[in-house]
């Protein structure tokens, strides 16, 4: 029986492309194909040449993979056939953090575990079974993200080799991490020498019996080969590589994984799948607040800005830690006007917050919410205060969605990512408004007034669908 192990793992994510008031994504110039093709958004372009062939070969039930709960969000409403054929290979799947923040950046502890709770309760209600492993974004990570992870019955995550204070690590095998409270979680940490190829170098995967018969031997490690001890080779990889950002590597990915590394020796597993065959025998540490995508000082590339973006130029980066610092500001005041105005209502605001995407997406009933959250565990009888509540909750949706990473990932402010999270703030305040009267708006433009000139105009004041829906639920207002 084969002790070489191949796992391919695909990233698919994409962020909230709706515009917030609306809850409609807006024509995006440039997404074209490679035949001239125009689509009305990323979402479409990228579903036609990835997300699509690849669930319809069977890819998904053959890689690892995780999926973000915004990208899952938008397939099923936009293309279910594909939506069904991905959650159909959840034995595969791992969760991701909901929102796609860094979370050793996050504005306070407690949205660390709000996001994986969400993360969490997205995935059982789409794939019906509680993840054993779960993506961290952009693999950032410290300690208490872990520990967090596995005090919510989390096994495993995935980090890059450089993410362990050790050289040389092996990445043949997994490894135990030790954590406060006598937990611990596994980590797998990807082989750098094969998924960088993979990712970037054209010629190394256009070839699937090239790649199964010269490539992956050369990370084969003799010693335990001879000895019959397991290995595993793990690539990680964006998973929109597979036939979007290279054409036809979703048939390369379909004829290794289903024919070549299986011809040459290789047994094509999933992690869940491997851990299970296969325990940590070693234990090790991890380097604090690393990330897989920039391997400069400490997550600066999402907060102050680094060399990965303008050439390190500090000036250029300025707007980074402008953007930041305001959008902090705004989530402080913003959480203190929520534990006030909840308070006549709920019993532990923040706790009852992890469970907010359990409840708007229908995993848990409201009965059930306010059973377990509410002040005396029952909903209160003032539906004017229930309706205010809701605007709440639902502006701390919005500020969550500010934090999505791909807000600082790129080079510029006018980047359509950082102008979404900028207009998810004000969706925030614009619903805090309505709930509580207290303008937050003036003094968030004054602390982004050295970007303003570049920042979106947002001017509508309008109820939304949401708070349209709760109106007619609540206080009885017809549309």
């Amino acid at each position: 029986m084969t002790k070489k192990y191949l796992c391919i793992h695909g990233h698919f994510y994409q962020p909230p492309r709706e515009e917030p008031f609306t809850g409609k994504i807006p024509h995006e110039y440039g997404a074209i194909d490679r035949d001239g093709r125009v689509f009305d958004n990323f979402n479409e372009l990228i579903t036609t040449q990835c997300y699509q062939p690849n669930a319809m070969a069977g890819n998904f039930g053959m890689i690892s993979f995780d999926i973000g709960p915004t990208l899952l969000t938008w397939l099923y409403d936009a293309h279910k056939d594909v939506y069904d054929k991905i959650v159909a290979s959840s034995s595969n799947a791992l969760a991701q953090a909901y929102n796609h923040t860094i979370l050793p950046l996050a504005a306070h502890y407690r949205d660390i575990w709000t996001q994986v709770q969400w993360g969490i309760d997205d995935y059982y209600q789409r794939f019906g079974r509680k993840p054993r492993g779960m993506w961290l974004p952009e693999t950032a990570v410290n300690y208490f993200t872990l520990y967090v992870l596995a005090s919510l019955g989390i096994e495993y995550t995935i980090l890059a080799p450089w993410q362990a204070p050790v050289k040389n690590v092996d990445t043949t095998e997994p490894y135990t991490v030790k954590l406060p409270d006598e937990k611990s979680l596994t980590v797998f940490f990807y082989n750098t020498s094969l998924s960088g190829p993979v990712s970037f170098d054209n010629p190394i995967s256009n070839n699937a019996s090239k790649f199964a018969r010269e490539e992956l031997p050369k990370h084969i490690n003799q010693w335990k080969l001879k000895r019959g001890i397991p290995q595993l080779l793990l690539i990680a990889t964006d998973g929109e590589l597979y036939g979007h950002h290279k054409p036809d590597r979703d048939k390369v990915l379909t004829r290794l994984l289903r024919d070549y590394a299986p011809n040459y020796g290789y047994e094509v597993v999933a992690l869940d799948c491997y851990l299970d065959m296969y325990k940590p025998t070693q234990e090790i540490a991890i380097k604090e607040n690393t990330a897989w995508s920039c391997q400069h000082k400490p997550l600066r590339r999402w907060y102050t800005g680094c060399k990965c973006t303008n050439n390190g130029d500090r000036q250029a980066n300025a707007w980074k830690k402008i953007l930041a610092d305001s959008i902090h500001r705004l989530y402080h005041v913003a959480f203190s006007i929520f534990e006030e105005y909840t308070k006549p209502a709920i019993s532990g605001a923040h706790l009852a917050r992890n469970k907010y995407i359990a409840l708007r997406n229908g995993l848990i009933s409201e009965q059930e919410f306010w059973n377990t959250y509410g002040t005396n565990n029952q909903i209160p009888k003032d539906t004017k205060l229930v309706y205010n509540v809701m605007l709440l909750y639902e502006a701390q949706y919005y500020l969550q969605q500010a934090y999505t990473s791909c807000g600082w990932f790129w080079s510029h402010f006018n980047e359509m990512h950082t102008q979404n999270n900028v207009k998810f703030a004000f969706r925030a305040m614009h619903l805090i408004y309505q709930a509580t009267g207290k303008n937050l708006e003036d003094q968030f433009i004054h602390d982004l007034s050295p970007l303003y000139y570049y920042a979106p105009e947002v001017t509508t004041h309008q109820p939304g669908k949401f708070e349209k829906e709760m109106q007619k639920k609540y206080l009885n207002k017809k549309e």
